[in-house]
């Protein structure tokens, strides 16, 4: 039962923490758009994503020398303070800033996924209970992706994106709470080296090295985040220009996407096999 309640504490954030970036990425293009129109929205897309190149393999990195569950808490902490600033920054109409931040919070989210998938073999009793977990979390992250940008909808319609950033951070708060009653079992890893640029470096490396093989599993993560990105200026700019449908637009378009991968995801769980992996990642980038 000690297990499970680990489990379902690392789920519970993981909700949480979705529904907060996809409802947080919904008030920042809003932002955005009214900024600077499809240039500042692209170089937003930038800020979130740029850095996590670098930052993404590193946090990963680090953590496998130390205790995932207190980085996993960590980095939670640190999302919500940047969401929280940006928040304010907006309120106080300092709009540039407030991107700034609310897009480098992002670069934080992508940390916990990876952190997710290296707590839950040492959380899971048994192999059964770690499918079950792993195939909860993608459940809970399509549902998170439609959850999200609905409640940043309706924050639109009765407040501002201030509102649904400040809403966004409350919500990343609850999910440390979560993850910051997760224990794991077991000899815990042995205490990180100092970072160092160097050991930065090695760990930047080691990311790539495990992406690179095979390597067409590095061209199809491209391809795919490529698409993303277009995506991320494409639904405001149809959102406010061609649709006419104003903010709350940008979010029931975004929600269509969250709408999808639920689909996606019943369709993998039902049909797909782990011999299957490679061709199913295919088509998934083709149809993206």
């Amino acid at each position: 039962m000690v297990g499970q309640t680990h489990v379902r504490r690392v789920m519970a954030g993981w909700g949480a923490s979705v529904v907060a970036e996809t409802s947080a990425v919904v008030a920042l293009l809003v932002v955005a758009y009214d900024a600077g129109g499809p240039p500042m929205v692209a170089l937003l897309a930038a800020v979130r994503a740029r850095p996590v190149v670098i930052v993404g393999p590193i946090v990963i990195g680090r953590s496998d020398r130390g205790r995932r569950e207190v980085w996993l808490v960590g980095s939670l902490a640190v999302r919500a303070a940047l969401l929280g600033a940006s928040a304010a920054l907006l309120l106080l109409d300092v709009p540039l800033a407030a991107l700034i931040l609310g897009g480098s919070a992002s670069l934080l989210f992508s940390t916990h996924r990876p952190l997710n998938a290296a707590l839950l073999p040492q959380l899971a009793r048994t192999p059964a209970e770690l499918t079950s977990a792993n195939a909860a979390m993608a459940l809970a992250e399509s549902g998170g992706a439609l959850l999200g940008p609905v409640l940043a909808g309706v924050g639109l319609i009765i407040g501002s994106p201030v509102v649904v950033l400040a809403g966004a951070a409350v919500l990343v708060v609850t999910a440390a709470v979560a993850a910051a009653g997760v224990r794991t079992s077991g000899t815990p890893q042995a205490a990180a080296e100092p970072l160092t640029l160097r050991s930065a470096a090695g760990d930047l490396a080691s990311g790539f090295r495990a992406l690179s093989r095979p390597p067409m599993l590095l061209v199809l993560s491209a391809g795919q985040t490529f698409a993303r990105g277009v995506l991320l200026v494409a639904v405001v700019v149809l959102a406010k220009d061609t649709f006419g449908t104003g903010d709350s637009g940008v979010a029931w378009l975004t929600a269509m996407l969250g709408l999808g991968g639920l689909v996606g995801a019943g369709i993998a769980a039902w049909k797909l096999t782990s011999s299957q992996l490679g061709r199913a990642f295919v088509l998934g980038v083709v149809l993206w």
